[in-house]
């Protein structure tokens, strides 16, 4: 025996849900008599708990100095470090390293996307790397950028020979970004979270 709710059409027996529909094709001999037939058909319901980012924008003051980097990323993907060379570091002066979006081919500061503060002892001088934890953070296919600001006496490694022809090395003076040496640009690499599958169903 089960409960039947007329009004959503579905029967309840032991836990399982039943669709109930009225089949007029099969008309009982008795159904004068108030027999009927029905078609019952199984259905069950799933909860689904998926995390999501969500982005709470604010406004701050930073001072230092300031240079950038952009890149271009070729496909989505989740971003978990950016590892930065350093041929020079000062004793104090941490340095921020942001991910942000561009504007008209530059590093915009109103978008910041990704914001990691690095210790001044925490950093590492070459051909030693200095890794920044700067996520996991999304970004989708498109062109983003690596700034570095600090008040520290810290020189970073850069590429000759403009080798990394899909981004472009700014530096930044009162708010205004202009382009540096053209044929130089930031040595860096950023590291993607991987994946056992690329891909999930849920039913």
């Amino acid at each position: 025996s089960g409960y039947y709710d007329a009004k959503k059409g579905v029967f309840t027996r032991d836990g399982q849900q039943f669709i109930v529909v009225y089949d007029p094709a099969n008309r009982h001999p008795h159904e004068a008599r108030g027999t009927f037939i029905y078609r019952v058909t199984q259905f069950w319901e799933d909860t689904v708990e998926e995390e999501y980012t969500d982005i709470d924008a604010s406004a701050e003051t930073v001072s230092g100095a300031c240079i950038g980097q952009t890149f271009l990323n070729a496909q989505d993907g989740w971003l978990t470090k950016v590892r930065l060379y350093f041929t020079r570091v000062a004793s104090t002066g941490d340095v921020r390293v942001m991910i942000t979006e561009t504007s008209g081919g530059a590093p915009d500061l109103d978008k910041v996307i990704a914001d990691v503060t690095v210790d001044a002892e925490e950093l590492q001088t070459w051909p030693l790397a200095t890794d920044v934890p700067i996520g996991p953070v999304h970004l989708k296919q498109g062109r983003y950028a690596i700034v570095l600001m600090t008040p520290g006496n810290h020189f970073v490694a850069v590429v000759d020979n403009n080798k990394y022809a899909e981004g472009q090395f700014f530096y930044n003076l009162n708010e205004f970004w202009f382009m540096g040496d053209a044929a130089r640009d930031l040595a860096f690499q950023l590291l993607f979270a991987e994946f056992e599958a690329t891909r999930v169903e849920v039913q």
